[in-house]
């Protein structure tokens, strides 16, 4: 078990804008090519853009020009690899020589989504309201009478926000999503609609809670779909019908929100924001979003007549106007410089058996404590807001933490072991050290441009003490786990001139050396400082040294228990990162993890910090579960760890009982009798110790220890609670017999 690890990405700091370049109309321009080569580090995979295969479930191959089957009829193990070379595409090298260029020359942000969304989920519950309809205006009722405890068996068959009658009046029915537990409720219109509380809702309130209801239903974000969760879509289908017409049954929509009093850290006053959504305990989007934080900084290039330095090289599409691009790369023709290729067979190149990958996460801009940076002083933070000491402010000031990259590993982390699932992908990698060449052309550009691009595209030429390069990019998928390193060096450049022909009098173009037109060699104009680049040197070749890392490993996030080589349970770090701050009394403060959190208790313990040192690396901490410290510089010093006078201590102590205790309470055997989406019914095996004879165990509490149960097996488990009223226990589950 390690104890501290890198997280595979970090971000490259930005600076207070983007650079805006303005060339001189008389500044001579060039034409001609870089002749290129890239040499995989670590074993690689371009996939195959054939959606047949992706399909049908099949092994992903490398590119290549050609779709081969073993069958005639299309079907069986694609065989292209085979009986054809492997292919770069000229598009992936024009990606990543682009994205690399923004970093260089504090660039725009091209490739920010606009569509991105920030969200996440908040323990606090939700109060009960109704939206209604008041000619052009949405209001919501903020004093909403509730009946709840309601069996979801025992309204199975009633439409969601139908009308419901109970305690002798009618309401409107909200059955939600089945989970561990669940309970359906009744909201009742107000009886004096007139006098009742209420509030206006904008459209951006509006448009946020739709976003929630969205994410809900996308299963790449909510992954509960897999396993039953309808995703609200009864229940968002009466949303859209409440909007179109208010009459009848839907005059009233049923929703929960919070309503936060923000103060402004400059004695200003304050702000109140409202959160809507379908739940009680549910997600919340946020106001401020990555487009609109950066909007007048880095925001993508929308006017040909302000162009940072990579749109007016590789050309920019805004809302009214457009640039071609300069710049042009042919695919990555492979070399076979080794002698590997045998009777026009391929299949030297390529890993004798494919490679399960571990799920590799979307971006989960969620986890703030990565993704954003950490307002002063602050104990937890949001674009929105942040608390501090107990108090929320308003974020007027949200900032991202920079551009995301990948560090390089040493080798690749490909563990065995691995299943497949809908969520990860088997791939047939292409050995290490396999060589491609590609020609990046260029079109009446600068000259401080094409230092720029050579030395961009040369960035291998550096080597290190033990003689191999020194610096490098990443192609294709599998960045986090080690997969895709490459170098990149230039064999030759190339200016174009025209002469004319004595004898035809023609004007023809000519290819020359680049010291025959600049007299001076390329190796030596092409380097970080003629190129006038404008972002800072140091962290971006920090970024691309091949062995930043050194021994330290990289990896997701660990927490205590887990294991670097299959990582299954990612989430467990950031819910031991999170503390509740807890006054004991008046003098006396308790941070604890693994507890319900509230908005204005949550303590962030661990953080990615701006990369500005670039002489240590960002080293994050394994983080243990029910952790408590009685001293904000205990809590704060997690280095310095110890446990001793009851400070850090796994859930001993004073206050530090234990009241799930697991694995350590006697252990009982059974049989999954049926399941649902709320969870899994198990019969008891006979026991004299034990009071009634079945159980449940919350689908919840399995999903998020990645483990799925089907009907008859055979299993051991703990017993967390009896339930007098269901005649059962609540269970822990312990393993498959």
């Amino acid at each position: 078990m390690i104890n501290g690890f890198i997280n595979p990405y970090h971000f490259l700091p930005l600076d207070s804008k983007k650079t805006i370049e303005t060339g001189a109309p008389d500044e001579a321009k060039y034409s001609g090519y870089i002749q290129a080569r890239i040499k995989n580090r670590t074993a690689m995979i371009i996939p195959n853009p054939n959606v047949d295969d992706i399909d049908r479930n099949k092994v992903l191959n490398f590119f290549t020009y050609y779709e081969e089957y073993a069958n005639p009829d299309g079907s069986g193990e694609n065989i292209a690899y085979k009986n054809h070379p492997p292919v770069i595409p000229g598009s992936a090298i024009r990606g990543m020589l682009r994205s690399i260029y923004e970093m260089a020359t504090n660039s725009c942000m091209s490739v920010l989504n606009k569509d991105a969304v920030v969200s996440r989920r908040i323990s606090d519950p939700g109060t009960p309201g109704l939206l209604h309809k008041n000619g052009g205006t949405m209001e919501l009722y903020t004093e909403v009478t509730t009946v709840g405890k309601i069996e979801p068996d025992s309204v199975r068959d009633r439409a969601e926000c139908s009308i419901y009658r109970i305690q002798g009046k009618e309401g409107i029915l909200v059955k939600g999503e089945a989970f561990w537990r669940k309970r359906c409720h009744v909201f009742f219109p107000p009886d004096d609609p007139e006098a009742a509380a209420k509030i206006s809702i904008s459209e951006a309130d509006l448009k946020r809670f739709e976003k929630v209801l969205e994410l809900y239903a996308d299963s790449s974000v909510n992954k509960k779909i897999a396993t039953g969760h309808g995703g609200y879509k009864a229940y968002t289908e009466c949303y859209k019908k409440f909007k179109k017409s208010a009459q009848g049954a839907l005059e009233y929509f049923p929703v929960y929100y919070s309503r936060l009093d923000l103060k402004k850290k400059d004695g200003g006053g304050k702000k109140t924001v409202y959160y809507i959504t379908p739940a009680q305990i549910s997600r919340e989007v946020y106001e401020a979003q990555p487009m609109s934080i950066v909007k007048d900084t880095y925001a993508p290039c929308q006017s040909l007549s302000e162009l940072c330095p990579a749109c007016r090289l590789f050309g920019m599409v805004g809302s009214s106007e457009a640039l071609a691009s300069k710049v042009r790369i042919t695919d990555g023709a492979f070399v076979d410089t080794a002698g590997e290729v045998k009777n026009g067979r391929y299949e030297a190149l390529y890993n004798a058996r494919p490679t399960v990958l571990e799920e590799l996460a979307s971006p989960k801009p969620g986890n703030m404590e990565f993704y954003f940076k950490r307002p002063e002083n602050a104990d937890f933070w949001t674009p929105d807001y942040y608390s501090q000491n107990g108090v929320l402010y308003q974020n007027s000031k949200p900032e991202l933490m920079g551009r995301k990259f990948y560090w390089h590993h040493g080798e690749e982390r490909l563990p065995e072991g691995v299943e497949k699932t809908k969520r990860n992908s088997k791939v047939r990698l292409l050995k290490r050290n396999k060589t491609f060449s590609c020609r990046v052309y260029f079109e009446d550009i600068t000259k401080t441009e094409l230092q720029r691009l050579i030395y961009l595209c040369n960035i291998s030429g550096e080597q290190a003490e033990d003689g191999t390069a020194r610096y490098g990019y990443h192609l294709g998928l599998g960045k986090p786990l080690g997969l895709g390193s490459i170098e990149m060096s230039v064999e030759d450049v190339r200016i174009r001139r025209w002469i004319s022909g004595s004898e035809t009098l023609r004007i023809q173009p000519m290819m020359q050396e680049y010291a025959n037109v600049f007299h001076n060699p390329w190796q030596e104009d092409a380097t970080y400082e003629k190129g006038d680049f404008k972002g800072d040197k140091k962290p971006l070749l920090r970024m691309l040294e091949f062995n930043a890392a050194g021994d330290t490993p990289i990896t997701y996030p660990i927490a205590d228990g887990q294991s670097e080589k299959i990582m299954d349970e990612g989430f467990k770090f950031f819910v031991n990162n999170k503390y509740q701050l807890k006054r004991e009394n008046a003098k006396t403060l308790k941070y604890e993890n693994g507890s319900v959190l509230a908005r204005k208790k949550i303590v962030i313990q661990q953080l990615l910090k701006p990369f500005a040192n670039t002489s240590q690396m960002p080293v994050l901490k394994v983080n243990k579960e029910k952790v408590y410290y009685t001293s904000a510089g205990d809590f704060r010093n997690v280095k310095d760890e110890k446990q001793r006078d009851g400070v850090g201590k796994n859930s001993k102590g004073k206050g530090g009982k234990d009241k799930r205790k697991g694995n350590q309470r006697e252990i009982f055997t059974g049989t999954v009798k049926s399941i649902n989406g709320a969870g899994y019914t198990i019969n008891l095996d006979e026991n004299s110790k034990l009071k009634y004879k079945a159980g449940f165990i919350n689908r919840k509490y399995l999903d998020n220890k990645g483990i799925t149960l089907s009907k008859g097996d055979k299993i051991s488990v703990n017993i967390y609670k009896e339930d007098e009223q269901r005649k059962n226990y609540t269970l822990d589950f312990v393993s498959k017999s």
